[in-house]
């Protein structure tokens, strides 16, 4: 009980920004308790969360307070003005025709062209609403998360040998993200390219490039997904 309150009372000095409070309340706090609610107020994905089941009732309490009270003293701070994000910002110079600024996905769209994932059709269309098929998702992850690699495969040979989609198809086969996916062992093949995409697919070719890149959820964020 004596942790508990202590860590209320460091939670309503962190929210209220009270500058002084007993300092003998803050150092009753464990300090190994302090640097688990500062991992897990600062958790981006990048390292793997403590094991709160391994501490007692009494000390997973405190740990919550004290997370919840730096995340609260967090939000308390002043935000640095931004601007919105102007369409020449997001892609200088592209437009299409069939995505004006009042579509739903303007924004995402103007973004992704800006960076290079996406591309509008020779007509000045985007085509919005068109089904997505294996190969334009292959190519927008390639070009999303491999741009430099994607680079290298650019070659008449390639594209003579493996279409118009080989690129982005190579890339991928070469850091592994097609595996456990219908394209795994078929990723030359025209009409699968040509075929919509399914929802297993796509989620596990993101799924690969989460591990790929360092951010695979553990088993135990998979449960509390789960739940």
């Amino acid at each position: 009980m004596k942790k508990r309150l202590a860590s209320l009372f460091l939670a309503l000095a962190l929210c209220l920004s009270v500058p002084a409070f007993a300092a003998e309340t803050a150092d009753e706090i464990d300090p190994s308790l302090k640097l688990i609610a500062e991992l897990i107020a600062g958790w981006d994905g990048s390292y793997e969360l403590p094991n709160l089941d391994a501490l007692s009732p009494e000390d997973r309490e405190t740990v919550k307070a004290l997370a919840d009270a730096i995340l609260l003293a967090r939000e308390a701070q002043p935000k640095p003005e931004t601007q919105p994000e102007t369409q020449d910002e997001a892609a200088p110079g592209i437009s299409f025709t069939d995505v004006p600024a009042t579509h739903t996905f303007y924004k995402g769209v103007m973004y992704c062209a800006g960076k290079g994932v996406v591309n509008g059709y020779a007509d000045g269309t985007f085509q919005p609403a068109k089904t997505i098929t294996n190969g334009h998702f292959c190519a927008m992850l390639a070009r999303a998360f491999y741009p430099d690699q994607i680079s290298t495969y650019e070659s008449d040979y390639i594209k003579t040998t493996y279409g118009a989609f080989g690129p982005a198809m190579r890339t991928l086969v070469s850091n592994g993200i097609l595996n456990n996916t219908s394209l795994g062992k078929e990723y030359t093949n025209p009409a699968l390219l040509s075929a919509s995409i399914n929802r297993y697919d796509m989620a596990q070719m993101m799924t690969s490039i989460m591990q790929a890149k360092g951010f695979a959820a553990d088993a135990s964020q998979k449960s509390a997904v789960q739940a």
